[in-house]
Order: structure tokens, then C-alpha cells, then sequence
């Protein structure tokens, strides 16, 4: 996508802002800017995680 540093920090914080996922250090590849599809693509796969994450905790807490 041709973003600069200060750019990709931006958009990084915005994407965790945004879905409420954290987004670690080493996630942050050249790889995952190179598209929209490939964040896209990202973004899902961690937002599936965290809901899976969430729904054990959630089960979990009586009912």
C-alpha cells in the first residue's frame, strides 16, 4: 500500500481502536500492509480468534 512509518502506526492504532484487537509487534510485517485484502484477511482471522476467546470466558461465568 506504500505507507510510510508514521503512516502504518496510525493505521495500526486505528485497526485496534477500531475492532478492539491488539495488534503485537511481530504481526507487523510488510506483508500485512502490502493490500486491503491481505489487513482484511488479518483482521477476521483475529477478530475469529478473540471471539472464540470470548465465548469460552463468557460460558464460563454461570448463566
Amino acid at each position: 500500500m506504500g505507507l510510510d512509518s508514521i503512516a502504518t502506526l496510525e493505521l495500526t492504532a486505528g485497526i485496534e481502536e477500531t475492532f478492539g484487537i491488539k495488534i503485537g509487534d511481530e504481526e507487523l510485517t510488510t506483508a500485512l500492509f502490502e493490500s486491503v485484502d491481505s489487513l482484511t484477511e488479518f483482521i477476521r482471522e483475529k477478530l475469529a480468534v478473540q471471539g472464540k476467546t470470548a465465548g469460552k470466558d463468557s460460558r464460563g461465568s454461570g448463566g
